[in-house]
């Protein structure tokens, strides 16, 4: 069966109309009885107390309400402020202009945990996932990743749920769609159907008039307002989305999830390795250097951690927060050998509360993160001497394309933001990528 999820970019600041749109369409599902996902800005918190909205503030009562930034293309907007080299400036940055922003979304809606975010237009960032993630949100929903077979990806230490397609796109004028539509989406695991409720009242988007290119274009609350739809063509926006539904919910093949649904349906057990489990993990990464699924669901870090503590004597070893690399990995250019002895040691050495080395040196050789990862699952396996063969460092990123090469530019920027180190690092931690 497909899971359906409703996700809403709830971001519309400026004018007050727009937040009919938020309440049209929570009462919409409601009546039908579905629970939506409201991603909400935390300035437009601010503003629904501001304008007296209490009606859109109970309707969401009903629903989920997570988060989707604090300022969404208010100017620095989290690309842009993030793009340095320090990583760990910008993740404060992160936490300070943010986390205010997810206080505000809680204090306007009553709701004690918000459990997933949603990035505002090409801001798909792997800092915010990180940071967000230690913020006690579990959940990331964008464009980076799909998953066509599976209920989420997860990483940076969150579950990413991939946009699958627009209800404003879907249901311009109320029209049906066709068989092949809901087969297409039955042929999926999980799809998530966003919308932006502001597109229910609008034909364009509040952004595209006010921060457009990387510049505030007007003063705060001096904005331009979008044109509306007439009153005809906003209802038949609406019965359109209820057409849908109605299809979904008869069609047999669906259920109704919410992102809280999903986190604690995939986050039901502890993932717990024992020292026997890395025989079958060595021979599933010797097949493929790759995430695997056996005996827990494991990122390529998961597994280099579990290495380490075992080597260091842990009997257990508990899969759990992870990080990739700020810079490329070191590789070796030509076959060496080390010895089980001089790895043990290396691994006593190992940080694994922060990024992990690009390099290691064993035995006075030097080796990459994945050829030190073999060579310590040798070692596991009783191993004295072992001999490395040149080897990619990263995983295979064919299957993640968001990642190997991510949006993280666009509409939103000025034409000379280049997004360099974003672009850079994302791929960097891949590592973190399981299933």
């Amino acid at each position: 069966m497909t899971d359906i999820i409703f996700s809403f970019d709830t971001e519309d600041f400026t004018w007050e109309r727009a937040a009919d749109g938020i309440y049209d369409i929570a009462e919409l599902l409601r009546s039908e009885g579905i629970r939506g996902c409201f991603n909400m800005v935390g300035l437009l918190a601010e503003q629904l107390i501001s304008w007296g909205r209490t009606d859109v503030l109970e309707a969401l009562k009903y629903h989920e309400v997570e988060f989707h930034s604090y300022g969404h293309s208010l100017h620095p907007c989290i690309n842009e402020y993030t793009n340095i080299e320090d990583f760990q400036a910008a993740y404060n940055e992160i936490v300070r202009r943010e986390a205010p922003g997810i206080g505000a979304v809680k204090a306007a809606t009553g709701v004690n945990n918000v459990l997933a975010a949603c990035p505002p237009g090409n801001n798909e960032n792997y800092i915010a996932m990180y940071a967000y993630a230690d913020m006690g949100i579990n959940c990331y929903c964008g464009c980076l990743i799909d998953s066509a077979k599976t209920k989420g990806v997860y990483f940076c230490n969150q579950l990413y749920s991939y946009y699958y397609d627009g209800l404003e796109a879907l249901v311009p004028d109320g029209r049906h769609l066709d068989d092949a539509y809901y087969d297409q989406l039955a042929s999926r695991a999980m799809v998530n159907i966003y919308n932006h409720p502001n597109r229910l009242l609008y034909r364009t988007f509040w952004d595209a008039h006010n921060y457009y290119d990387g510049v505030n274009h007007h003063p705060f609350g001096q904005w331009e307002e979008a044109e509306p739809y007439t009153p005809e063509e906003r209802k038949a926006l609406l019965e359109g989305v209820r057409t849908f539904v109605r299809r979904l919910k008869a069609d047999g093949r669906f259920r109704f999830r919410t992102f809280g649904e999903l986190v604690a349906e995939r986050n039901d057990h502890a993932r717990i390795l024992k020292p026997e489990d890395m025989s079958w993990v060595r021979e599933q990464l010797r097949e493929r250097f790759y995430p695997i699924e056996k005996p827990e669901s494991l990122c390529i870090s998961d597994i280099f951690a579990a290495c380490v503590k075992f080597l260091r004597g842990d009997k257990l070893a508990a899969a759990g927060r992870v990080h990739g690399f700020l810079e490329t990995p070191y590789a070796i250019a030509e076959p060496v050998t080390v010895k089980a002895e001089d790895v043990r040691k290396a691994a006593a050495g190992i940080d694994l509360y922060g990024f992990l080395p690009t390099e290691i040196e064993v035995g006075g050789t030097k080796v990459g993160p994945a050829d030190f990862l073999y060579a310590m699952l040798d070692t596991l396996a009783g191993e004295e001497e072992i001999d490395l063969e040149p080897r990619e460092q990263n995983i295979d990123l064919r299957e993640f394309p968001g990642v190997e090469k991510p949006m993280v530019d666009g509409w939103m920027f000025s034409k000379e933001f280049k997004a360099e180190w974003l672009k850079y690092r994302t791929p960097l931690q891949a590592w973190t990528l399981r299933v």
